[in-house]
């Protein structure tokens, strides 16, 4: 059993009372993780080393609004100047949208996503809140697993993501955290200690309940020890596997241990390559309906430019009615003012019209010999 530290006073976070009890079946957040006061007596001198055990007030946590598709997300970070949170701030989107914008096409509604090293919760509110997965996300350090839990219940997710107080790696085991940045905490090392204070789990020995789908993997340095973990579960249920690779080496190992089990990497993204692999058996081959996984980047991708362009449209229109409006106070003939806009929102309905068609094709259209979907502009 993990060892909890024992608090002088009040009573330990839902997080760590439950992960202690039961650590092989985690917990689903209902309450995000209060001041634990055994951390009360930290101070601003303490040794780089022990500030990831540092639980931050919740109402110093700094939050940002995102807006994507037509609602808007709120997501808290664990400081001003951490580097993930810093990057959704300044680009006013979901750290990594690329890659998350790319795997919608390979995940349903409802699938299950596990996301190993889960970090403030960027991934996690992406997978349930934009796509409808439900998430299991795993997130061992104290001062992210706060910030994880804020995201969840604050953005209304408690339903679809259940938060685990956890590493994982390829046994049970215990550790400690070895480098811990505040600036970017997304770099935080764990280390095998027999006396460290998180819970190290496999994959393997826990029950997930459903078909996992998706596995994404972002550890620092432990991506086999979880892939190591986890055989017999993707072996046995083959589903998309995420996995950032953070040096050359860490690359072929990866790609090597695809390879050995049956995976073909179909997508490298973002700074530090992170590598998307899929099954051999479904990357170019439809199953149960589903479009094959070429065909679902396809989509995927037609299916944002759509939304893009019409929120484009929508962003046209409300200015070109400010235009005429405008025009109308000051008596000046609003045609020469709007004729332009109103030949953009023209153009544009007539793309919307040609990349909606092109989707119902891809959609539900004949494939062709090789298995992809015929070019409706080449049918007869």
């Amino acid at each position: 059993m993990p060892r909890v530290p024992r608090p002088r006073s009040g009573t330990q976070s839902p997080i760590q009372s439950r992960h202690a009890a039961d650590p092989g079946k985690g917990c689903l957040v209902t309450a995000v993780m209060p001041f634990h006061p055994s951390f009360s007596n930290i101070g601003a001198t303490m040794d780089q080393a022990l500030l990831w055990r540092n639980i931050v007030p919740l109402v110093d946590l700094p939050s940002v609004s995102v807006e994507y598709g037509d609602r808007h997300w709120t997501l808290w970070g664990p400081n001003d100047g951490d580097h993930i949170f810093t990057s959704i701030r300044t680009t006013g989107t979901f750290y990594e949208i690329d890659l998350l914008e790319h795997l919608r096409g390979l995940v349903d509604e409802g699938d299950l996503v596990l996301d190993v090293g889960s970090n403030m919760g960027n991934h996690t509110v992406w997978f349930a809140g934009v796509l409808g997965c439900d998430v299991r996300a795993f997130e061992p350090v104290p001062v992210l697993a706060q910030v994880l839990a804020r995201n969840v219940q604050l953005n209304y997710l408690e339903p679809k993501v259940r938060v685990e107080p956890m590493a994982v790696g390829s046994e049970t085991h215990r550790a400690t955290v070895t480098h811990w940045d505040s600036s970017n905490t997304g770099q935080t090392r764990l280390t095998r200690d027999r006396d460290g204070d998180i819970h190290v789990v496999a994959l393997d020995d826990l029950d997930h309940g459903s078909p996992v789908r998706l596995l994404k993997i972002d550890v620092e340095g432990m991506e086999l020890d979880v892939l190591q973990g986890a055989t017999a579960l993707i072996d046995r249920e083959r589903p998309v596997i995420v996995v950032e690779a953070q040096d050359p080496q860490t690359d072929q190992e990866m790609r090597t241990w695809f390879k050995n089990h049956g995976y073909e990497v179909t997508g490298v993204y973002n700074i530090t390559p992170t590598l998307v692999a899929v099954h051999e058996s479904e990357a170019y081959s439809a199953q149960d309906g589903r479009p094959a996984r070429d065909d679902a980047r396809i989509i995927s991708t037609l299916e944002q430019v759509l939304e893009r362009f019409t929120r484009l449209e929508h962003r046209i229109d409300i200015l070109a009615n400010r235009v005429q409006v405008s025009s109308k106070a000051t008596h000046i003939d609003p045609l020469s003012d709007t004729g332009a806009s109103h030949q953009v929102v023209e153009h544009l309905q007539r793309r919307v019209q040609e990349l909606e068609a092109r989707l119902a094709a891809l959609s539900a259209g004949p494939r062709s010999s090789s298995g992809t979907p015929a070019d409706p502009d080449k049918q007869d």
